[in-house]
């Protein structure tokens, strides 16, 4: 049984490993290998990896969090917390002139040791576009021929530490989020920001009889409140944990004050019985150290209701 589950159903099956839940956001490319093949000459340490427009890696898309590594032979690793991965970085990122940094969108220059926050997946060197031959081939067999897998990055940043900022940062960053990412599994609703710095945290009590609506907060059959923090849904319905999978950093919890959740519930809260349950939120408002924050009025959907992870 899930090890998070106990709290708030806390991650959704979006790890590459994909829980029995069957529940998370859309993936970023097709679970198939691309039939194409690119052949590009000058392997090494004098091209960065990218991904190559028209191709598609297979990968779900993931919070991941590690540390760059440019090895001596002039590759891109990346260490998830259990060793060194190659790279494939986004298509709009360049080496820098002296090869011992890269350049990301808007001047950000990424080195050797950087602790760094990504979102990407982890993809067999095999699947692969046109291995063994063409240019991942001879990529792969240029940087590292033992290599099994490779971390394919779409989004990358330095390392974001929540932790270290003032409760009045953390309060602004509830005011500023885009609660618009819905995440499925139990009989409760999840949004968060698609950062997962903020997620917003509705669940019921009882797990052996279906909730009734509508639902006015503050509730004591219901845990309602609000958190700011990092990686927030890693292993959200998830009781498979990987070794590279990052865990939840909680910097601040808040709970809802007041507010309404509607939703129609089901007859049965059996996994797979039916289909996803959507619900409405008005009027909800969080209580913080820098006074009262309205989220206003959002919608969830629970792709995955009455599933839980094991």
């Amino acid at each position: 049984m899930s090890k998070k589950f106990g709290r708030f159903v806390l991650v959704i099956c979006l790890s590459i490993v994909v829980a029995a839940c069957g529940a998370g956001p859309e993936s970023t490319g097709s679970t198939v290998p691309a039939e194409t093949t690119t052949t590009i000459s000058n392997l090494g340490g004098d091209r960065l990896p990218v991904q190559i427009p028209g191709e598609e890696y297979g990968h779900f898309a993931a919070s991941l969090t590690g540390t760059l590594h440019l090895q001596s032979n002039g590759c891109w690793t990346v260490d998830l917390g259990d060793g060194d991965r190659l790279v494939v970085f986004p298509p709009d990122y360049t080496l820098a002139s002296d090869g011992a940094a890269m350049m990301g969108p808007g001047g950000v220059s990424f080195s050797d040791g950087m602790a760094v926050d990504a979102i990407g997946g982890i993809v067999p060197t095999e699947g692969f576009p046109g291995v063994p031959d063409g240019f991942w081939g001879n990529y792969f067999e240029f940087c590292d021929p033992a290599a099994a897998e490779a971390v394919v990055v779409d989004e990358l940043t330095p390392a974001f530490d929540v932790a270290a900022l003032p409760a009045d940062e953390l309060v602004t960053m509830l005011q500023e989020a885009d609660l618009s990412m819905s995440w499925g599994c139990g009989l409760g609703f999840t949004l968060s920001t698609p950062d997962q710095r903020v997620a917003l945290y509705l669940s019921p009590n009882d797990y052996e009889a279906v909730p009734n609506s509508p639902v006015s907060f503050p509730d004591d059959a219901w845990q309602a409140s609000v958190a700011v923090g990092k990686n927030l849904m890693a292993n959200h319905c998830d009781d498979v944990l990987e070794g590279w999978e990052p865990e939840a950093v909680f910097a601040a919890e808040w709970p809802v004050i007041s507010g309404t959740l509607q939703f129609e519930p089901p007859e049965s809260a059996s996994c797979g019985a039916i289909g996803p349950v959507e619900a409405n939120l008005s009027g909800i408002v969080v209580e913080t150290p820098e006074g009262p924050v309205d989220l206003g009025d959002l919608t969830v959907v629970n792709e995955a209701y009455g599933c839980f992870a094991g």
